[in-house]
């Protein structure tokens, strides 16, 4: 899927896109990556896939919580942190 990701933001750079190939080239990476991982519950079951996505999310805000708890968050994460202040 990444190499979608990285097609989409070419094109977004360029200025060039076609909507509806950008939509069949999506539909067929993702039907060709459930196809490749019929054995990964987070792939075929709707709801194992929420709980990993949410597990994800919850590790990874744990971890940033962590360093700013532990006063090791970088400058660069303390200024992203302040701008959200703003918004």
């Amino acid at each position: 899927m990444f190499g979608l990701y990285d097609q989409l933001d070419g094109q977004a750079r360029t200025g060039r896109s076609d909507p509806l190939r950008n939509t069949n080239s999506i539909k067929a990476e993702a039907s060709q990556f459930k196809a490749e991982n019929q054995e990964n519950d987070a792939v075929t079951d709707d709801l194992a896939g929420r709980a990993y996505v949410e597990q994800f999310g919850l590790e990874t805000l744990q971890r940033a919580d962590n360093a700013v708890r532990a006063n090791k968050a970088s400058r660069y994460c303390s200024i992203r942190l302040s701008w959200f202040n703003y918004v």
